[in-house]
């Protein structure tokens, strides 16, 4: 399970280096890439009452709008889901935004 990122990690920065921390925070293994399990584990770690397939489902529109549906996130799909629909990916699980 992930935490989310402190409040002292995060403030003062701009949109797009929060954008940078919140992927590096949640790459567990380095790859420079989000796999399905990562996503999955900080999801369920913030609201355990989310169904497995509501995160499912908000990982694969993430991978399908990078347009390789490869079945991994990398950094600029991440990017591009967060800038196009303008919502943290944790909203439809029902996180609050961390967006200031």
């Amino acid at each position: 399970m992930i935490s989310p990122l402190p409040y002292h990690r995060t403030r003062g920065k701009s949109r797009l280096e929060m954008l940078h921390l919140a992927f590096d925070h949640l790459d567990l293994d380095g790859s420079g890439d989000l796999a399905r399990h990562e996503v999955v584990g900080f999801c369920r770690g913030m609201n355990p009452e989310a169904s497995e397939e509501e995160v499912r489902e908000m990982f694969r529109a993430m991978d399908e709008e990078g347009g390789d549906d490869d079945g991994r996130i990398d950094r600029e799909e991440y990017n591009q889901a967060r800038s196009i629909v303008h919502w943290s990916p944790y909203d439809r699980v029902g996180v609050v935004n961390a967006d200031p």
